[in-house]
């Protein structure tokens, strides 16, 4: 046998011995970064009287905004990323009909509030097998703040980031469906309509990571009284909207 023949048997000998070595840590690696759940996800789990106490926090909120647009005058909301999350939480008892708009495989709901950025988290169940899936989204005044700009920003499974391509090929097939589903869910006196429009439109995860322009005209069904958003800030832990009553 030629030398170098040998020596190209070693090398191959050598680099299927590392493989075999590599590989199950390499699987067992990835494994464990999908099922990571980072820090900042702290879904609440809520007994009965934490269901009770979210209850009148959300009324009490939706109360306070429909007096302010009863004044007539820019007013300022302040939303906190740990109250949100609550409510998420006491959804199915607060606002049943919005909760079975959710898929069923996903549970556990928290949010977080970023820099520039809300990002949404909830466990995904699938066949005996759980894993935090989670999502970032931009929320931006454009168009002299005639339109509000939502762009999906970022989606990871644990602490894998999903590429947008392979993204597209899990949820182009069922997005469609879930947002007319949430569409039909909505009541009749829907603050958003445009909102639930755009929604409807959306067909693929590449319109979502481009951005989808909804319209910055609301109404809120207490009284049917037009408003706007004349400013979005998010920070850590609180988003912040200056109100215009129309």
């Amino acid at each position: 046998m030629q030398p170098g023949m040998r020596r190209s048997r070693r090398i191959l000998r050598r680099a299927a011995l590392i493989t075999l070595i590599v590989s199950p840590l390499a699987l067992l690696t990835l494994c464990l970064a999908l099922e990571h759940r980072p820090d900042w996800y702290r879904p609440a789990f809520l007994d009965e009287q934490g269901v009770q106490s979210a209850r009148r926090d959300a009324t009490n909120a939706v109360d306070q905004f429909g007096d302010q647009l009863v004044r007539r005058r820019p007013f300022d909301v302040v939303l906190r990323d740990d109250a949100l999350t609550t409510w998420l939480s006491a959804m199915p008892h607060i606002w049943p009909d919005a909760a079975q708009a959710l898929p069923r495989q996903l549970h556990d709901p928290a949010l977080r509030f970023e820099p520039g950025a809300i990002r949404f988290g909830a466990i995904y169940d699938f066949s005996g097998w759980r894993a935090l899936v989670s999502a970032a989204v931009a929320a931006t005044l454009v168009d002299g703040g005639e339109v509000i700009d939502l762009r999906l920003t970022e989606a990871r499974c644990g602490s894998v980031r999903v590429p947008e391509l392979l993204l597209g090929r899990i949820v182009d097939p069922h997005l469609r469906p879930a947002a007319s589903s949430a569409a039909e869910q909505a009541p009749a006196s829907a603050t958003a309509p445009e909102l639930l429009s755009s929604l409807r439109e959306v067909r693929s995860i590449y319109q979502l990571c481009r951005g989808v322009g909804i319209r910055n005209r609301f109404v809120w069904p207490n009284g049917k009284r037009p408003f706007r958003i004349d400013r979005i800030q998010i920070d850590a832990g609180e988003l912040r909207l200056r109100i215009e009553p129309l």
